[in-house]
């Protein structure tokens, strides 16, 4: 039998007008069901009950938009994870309210056909000259990889050095306009006659040429949330999402979501680069991400200006890495992230003391080991304004991420805060367990400097990297519970069911 198939028996019975059923999931064994109904066994957290509020909450969640007598029936593991699920249809808010404009920008063999874009793998001069695709961007980085010269398949791309990029930096990519750039800039791609109809109701759709007018370049002028469009379900992680700059597009592969006023820009960064959002759209199960699944989607609400600047310093830190992001951190700058500070003390992490409102390269996070401190303090930050507790926080990413697991259990730092080795990652650190060990063992002899020459990442082939001992790895379950009580004495309350 296929084990990546799933089967179910179902039993029902009864009427609509009172509904009580009892869902058991994931038996290999029938006796296993014996087990689970078993009074007093530990196995019963396995029995998740649906009755008609269970049901709403349901609908809720997975359909909002279905009608009340045709619910979904949905496989759920245990009781907890509808507890959980409860918690995120209790936020009355949706992402949709702030109507955000949600682009593809281009289809990647529709927009060749048609002639505006064009298969070429070269090094982009302007940000006008940038289109990305779904692999060049992760979580809170807009320069994850860049393609190879020559790519000959899919995977051909390589890792990034933020602490080695340019201020200018632009990643090689597989395509680019097609025409020239003044005609570029005026396709209707890049405009949206509706946003224009909702702020100027005095326009029709008979007033083609001055609304033509108006909304020329118009989604060119914005920061911009964008995620990949395929959503990860045995990545480490589903969602992958972070801030590109203006004037950049990108094909299908990616969606975009603009907005006029940078506040929700960064309210919804941050929230859909964080776990409990990654964990919110995971249960749903769905391959794509849609606009509709991003409108429906809950909208976190800050308690206060403290918590929500707690939240920009850190997304701003991590994705403005080079002088395109100059406005953004220069609007948003607050003299508060100056007085910030990390939930752990650290000589890897750069402290918020020495932020500045001018950008300039010393600006951004860099080194991994901050970078991920960073994210961990994001998901801390969300889930207490989503109203979760750490002890959901803590479930959410025990009991869905088994890959993200494997890598905080298997990625080594050093001393600087660079990755040593990470699994799976072979452009990222030496690639080769190996040499990871080799480096350990000469560590404890009394060694503190390793130099390693890269061979498998094109864009740094046979350049030194140094390593500095002693190399350590991360727990992200102490992570979050030193953040959260970090963040409970900075916010002066308690952040809901403290564990």
């Amino acid at each position: 039998m296929d084990p990546s198939i799933v089967f179910s028996v179902n039993v029902y019975f009864g009427g609509k007008d009172f509904i009580s059923i009892e869902e058991v999931t994931g038996l290999y064994l029938p006796e296993e069901l014996d087990l689970v109904f078993r009074n007093g066994s530990l196995e019963n957290e396995r029995l998740v009950h649906f009755g008609t509020e269970e049901m709403h909450t349901i609908r809720d969640a997975f359909e909002p938009d279905s009608s009340p007598d045709s619910p979904v029936l949905v496989a759920l593991p245990n009781q907890k994870t509808l507890d959980v699920i409860k918690k995120f249809t209790e936020i009355k808010e949706r992402v949709g309210d702030l109507k955000p404009v949600v682009t593809d920008f281009f289809h990647n063999t529709g927009g060749v056909q048609k002639g505006v874009i064009k298969y070429e793998n070269r090094q982009p001069e302007s940000p006008i000259e940038l289109i990305l695709t779904g692999p060049f961007i992760t979580v809170g980085n807009p320069l994850f990889q860049c393609l190879r010269n020559p790519c000959v398949k899919n995977s051909d791309q390589d890792a990034i050095d933020l602490t080695a990029i340019a201020d200018d930096y632009l990643p090689r990519t597989m395509f680019s306009p097609a025409l020239p750039l003044p005609e570029f800039r005026e396709l209707s791609e890049f405009a949206d006659t509706e946003m224009y109809l909702k702020d100027y109701p005095e326009l029709t759709q008979d007033n083609k040429e001055e609304v033509k007018e108006l909304q020329k370049e118009e989604l060119l002028k914005h920061y911009k949330i964008s995620v990949r469009e395929m959503l990860g379900l045995e990545s480490t992680r589903t969602v992958y999402a972070c801030i590109t700059e203006p004037e950049v597009s990108h094909v299908h592969t990616l969606k975009s979501l603009i907005f006029r006023n940078e506040s929700s820009l960064l309210d919804i960064a941050a929230e859909m680069m964080s776990l409990p959002y990654d964990y919110f759209i995971k249960i749903k199960s769905a391959k794509h991400l849609t606009k509709n699944t991003i409108y429906s989607s809950p909208r976190l609400s800050f308690s206060g200006s403290i918590q929500q600047k707690l939240a920009y310093s850190r997304v701003l830190l991590l994705n403005c890495l080079t002088v395109y992001y100059k406005d953004l951190w220069e609007r948003n700058f607050d003299e508060s992230f100056t007085k910030d500070s990390w939930s752990i003390s650290d000589t890897r992490l750069k402290p918020f003391s020495g932020l500045t409102r001018e950008w300039t390269s010393a600006v951004p996070l860099r080194n991994d080991f901050e970078r991920r401190q960073a994210l961990v303090e994001i998901d801390v930050l969300v889930a207490m304004a989503m109203g979760f507790t750490l002890e959901d926080l803590c479930f959410m990413y025990q009991s869905k991420f088994q890959r993200l697991q494997n890598k905080d259990k298997g990625t080594w730092y050093d001393s600087k805060g660079r990755i040593v080795f990470a699994p799976k990652q072979s452009d990222v650190g030496v690639g080769d367990e190996s040499i990871l060990m080799d480096y350990q063992k000469r560590a404890a002899g009394g060694e503190t400097e390793f130099v390693y020459n890269v061979t498998k990442n094109q864009l740094y082939k046979g350049r030194e990297i140094t390593y500095y001992a002693p190399f350590n790895k991360c727990d992200r379950i102490k992570d979050y519970e030193t953040a959260w009580r970090h963040f409970e004495k900075v916010l002066g309350k308690q952040a809901p069911g403290n564990v």
